[in-house]
């Protein structure tokens, strides 16, 4: 079970303030669902079915300057969140 640290006072940022609730349930799911290096998998019926509410590739338009996008050699397209490793883990 992968365990992640957050940021308690992102409550208080401006950015996360002005996110209406499905932007901030999809934040927290790309943070927790992400992968030990910050990738994670372009699945909208997953977070669809998690969030409560549907979930399209236009939905994260708010984020493309949180998620870097890349393609896996499977053509599926994923997602890299730069800031997760320095959060998570520090300088490496």
């Amino acid at each position: 079970m992968a365990k992640r640290f957050m940021d308690t006072k992102i409550w208080d940022k401006s950015w996360f303030q002005d996110l209406d609730n499905k932007q901030k349930l999809l934040w927290f799911y790309f943070m927790t669902k992400c992968d030990h290096a910050g990738i994670i998998d372009a699945n909208f019926k997953a977070a669809s079915f998690f969030i409560g509410e549907e979930v399209t590739e236009t939905d994260i338009e708010w984020m493309k300057d949180k998620l870097v996008p890349i393609y896996s050699g499977y053509g599926q397209k994923q997602y890299f969140i730069p800031s997760f490793i320095d959060y998570q883990y520090g300088y490496l």
